[in-house]
């Protein structure tokens, strides 16, 4: 994300544009979040509620670019749902029964 430090207020924000441009690329949606990009909310938002895969990497960056409490909700359900999400238990705390 370097990258996106460097650039001029202009480039950061043709940059911001093409990233708008490419939300079915989880990669963009982490630029957005990185910018902290206001004009990425609602198209996060609307590909978090239309896209079951890419909805988690769109709360992702809803979250990172302000505390959302959809994304929030996405993304517990998400865990809960699959385990491997989850944070692998600590190794001085005993495995559930």
């Amino acid at each position: 994300m370097r990258v996106l430090d460097e650039l001029t207020t202009a480039e950061r924000g043709q940059a911001e544009q093409i990233m708008l441009d490419h939300l079915s690329d989880r990669h963009a949606m982490r630029g957005l979040a990185y910018l902290r990009s206001a004009r990425a909310v609602e198209p996060l938002r609307a590909q978090m509620r239309n896209d079951r895969y890419l909805g988690v990497h769109a709360a992702i960056a809803l979250w990172d670019i302000r505390p959302d409490q959809e994304a929030l909700a996405l993304l517990c359900r998400t865990s809960k749902d699959r385990p491997l999400l989850r944070a692998a238990p600590n190794a001085s705390t005993p495995p559930p029964h």
